[in-house]
């Protein structure tokens, strides 16, 4: 597999080679991944929502 460089979104990897020659094997399943990103996708949107009702514009949001 050819490596190229690019933004995170169109750039793939592939752990086969690290599980075939290192015996690498996740410690997170892709559903508990999956799990923990919308959580904290949601610590986020609290968060910035907290932030908006105290009438103050997020720094996520200032950059957009």
């Amino acid at each position: 597999m050819a490596s190229s460089a690019g933004p995170p979104s169109s750039t793939l990897g592939d752990a086969a080679k690290a599980r075939r020659e290192l015996g690498w094997k996740p410690r997170v399943s892709f559903e508990e991944l999956v799990r923990e990103m919308a959580r904290e996708d949601l610590v986020v949107a609290r968060r910035e929502a907290l932030v908006k009702k105290a009438g103050y514009v997020s720094p996520r949001r200032a950059a957009d």
